[in-house]
């Protein structure tokens, strides 16, 4: 698998994260570049275009994990903290597209997952 990021990379992502601080847990890390329509952060490496807490989420979780990163594909990420602007890997579950869909129609509704 071609590698997505070098150390100037990871510099140049890092710089358009704001870090949120909570007294009782880990606040958000708020991507401050570019969103798309649907509020997730976007942004281009090596030519290519990444979903920001995606992009996190495999360098922080996967890029050492061979198996894990051929599931990362086909699942999604789900944001605990209902912020699709947060990339703090913290905050992201790796969890397959039909539990990801019913936990969304559930906050929708008002319901607590």
């Amino acid at each position: 698998m071609r590698e997505i990021f070098d150390f100037v990379s990871l510099m140049r992502f890092l710089r358009r994260v704001r870090i949120e601080e909570h007294k009782d847990e880990d606040g958000c890390w708020i991507w401050t570049g570019a969103l798309k329509k649907n509020g997730y952060g976007a942004l281009k490496v090596f030519n290519r275009n990444h979903i920001a807490h995606r992009y996190l989420y495999y360098i922080f979780r996967l890029s050492n994990a061979p198996r894990a990163r051929a599931r990362f594909k086909y699942n999604h990420l789900h944001h605990v903290c209902n912020n699709r602007a947060c990339v703090n890997p913290a905050h992201l579950q790796l969890i397959d597209p039909r539990t990801h869909a019913s936990i969304t129609r559930a906050s929708k509704r008002g319901e607590t997952c």
